[in-house]
């Protein structure tokens, strides 16, 4: 049984999230150039793609133990519409690239892509959330159920299954709790934004001050935040989590 077979007759969890699309400052500012994200070529599947992850961001700029005082190296991130991005794109319950390296061994050795893959379910990304963590919120925080059976014949699912629960133990990060959504075509910052966290010296550009104003007049809930001079790229992805959390509407 694969996990699209698993999620399939279970509820959506609601409300439905939106998608995030994390950057370096360098790569935004060419993001921002060219007034969309647009796919890049992918080592893994080999093809031009843009990566998103549902409701949360899981994002590695670097290594986790590494600081440095490179301004362009801050992240940046961009919250889009999830009706922004059409249905066919494929969803996957974990990082795909993490997978590969397999970073994720020994649980999901011999898993393949397909095993995995669940656009051809309705609302996979729901299902999956409501399958393995139950509600918005404790998918958002990492917290997986602790009471499900997914049966002895579903040994992928079993297998993934085991895999959250032990990933504390396995010393995995949370790229292994968090829904990707892989999307081959470009993504619209004016048409599909719903939410930007952004660095503060980025406004001290003119063009990007005034894109920012224009966001805000369009609805767009716009954060700022002030990094540390020297710090880890990869943390202040964590630090970051209350911003994303208002933004989706989950608790703190």
């Amino acid at each position: 049984m694969t996990i699209a077979q698993d999620i399939e007759n279970a509820p959506p969890a609601a409300p439905t999230l939106a998608l995030i699309h994390t950057t370096t400052v360098e790569k935004f500012r060419k993001i921002f150039a060219q007034g969309a994200v647009i796919p890049q070529r992918c080592p893994v599947m080999d093809v031009d793609l843009t990566y998103l992850f549902y409701g949360r961001p899981a994002f590695r700029p670097g290594r986790i133990d590494r600081t440095d005082r490179n301004p362009d190296s801050r992240p940046v991130f961009l919250v889009f519409k999830r009706e922004a991005v059409s249905l066919g794109a494929n969803i996957y319950p974990l990082d795909t690239g993490a997978h590969h390296e397999r970073r994720y061994s020994p649980h999901l050795d011999g898993v393949s892509f397909s095993d995995l893959e669940c656009s051809s379910v309705p609302a996979a990304e729901g299902r999956i959330v409501y399958r393995y963590f139950e509600n918005n919120e404790d998918y958002f925080y990492g917290s997986e159920r602790r009471d499900l059976d997914p049966g002895a014949t579903s040994l992928v699912a079993k297998g993934f299954y085991e895999f959250l629960v032990e990933s504390g133990r396995m010393n995995y990060d949370d790229r292994s709790r968090t829904v990707e959504v892989i999307h081959d075509q470009g993504i619209s910052l004016n048409a599909a934004l719903c939410g930007v966290i952004l660095p503060d010296f980025l406004l001290h550009e003119t063009e990007i001050a005034a894109w920012v104003d224009q966001c805000k007049a369009a609805g767009v809930q716009v954060k700022k935040y002030r990094p540390q001079s020297q710090t880890c790229a990869a943390r202040e992805v964590e630090r970051r989590f209350p911003e994303i959390a208002d933004i989706q509407g989950i608790p703190l």
